[in-house]
């Protein structure tokens, strides 16, 4: 009995330092801030969606640090890293601190996006979530009619457009060459 008490000891023992240690490795390959993960949507099967109904998005961010009471994003791109982080890689990260905001009750002040050798902090601030909420709004209204609208003042962004045979931009392009 007292042999079975010590093996199983000795197995909890074992096994809750080969997941701590886990843990660290994890946040010292990737550059993790300190803090405990709370949440991994990324390479899992078994991750739950996030929702913030508010403002009418969900997703799986890659994961959440909690630091000191804080909750941070954190998002892994394995892309070679740009010199300035495109602005929507920023706004999906805005997103991701609303999906924090509606799932534990608090709003982060940054979330992380890291590259293999940069990491890009990005600070959430009332601008930006206004930033996002204007492109939502913008996106809801072309699900429930069909239409975009034009939404950028300037053809140079209808190469990356998913609406390639939209008419109002092609008339936008060939009257701003004029």
């Amino acid at each position: 009995m007292v042999y079975l008490l010590l093996f199983s000891a000795l197995l909890f023992f074992i096994i809750w330092y080969i997941l701590r240690h886990s843990a660290k490795r994890l946040q010292n390959e990737t550059n993790m801030p300190a803090g405990e993960i709370v949440y991994k949507g990324i390479n899992t099967n078994d991750a739950q969606m996030l929702s913030a109904p508010r403002y009418f998005i969900r997703g799986y961010p890659d994961y959440i640090i909690k630091q000191r009471g804080n909750y941070i994003p954190v998002e892994i791109k394995s892309a070679v890293p740009p010199k300035k982080l495109y602005s929507s890689v920023r706004m999906q990260l805005i997103a991701q601190a609303l999906l924090v905001e509606a799932t534990y009750n608090k709003l982060p002040k940054y979330g992380l996006v890291q590259y293999q050798g940069k990491t890009f902090k990005v600070k959430v601030q009332n601008k930006t979530i206004q930033k996002l909420k204007n492109a939502i709004k913008i996106m809801r209204k072309a699900k429930l009619t069909g239409r975009l609208g034009i939404v950028y003042k300037s053809w140079f962004y209808c190469p990356t457009c998913p609406l390639q045979g939209c008419t109002e931009r092609s008339m936008e392009r060939t009257s701003s060459k004029a």
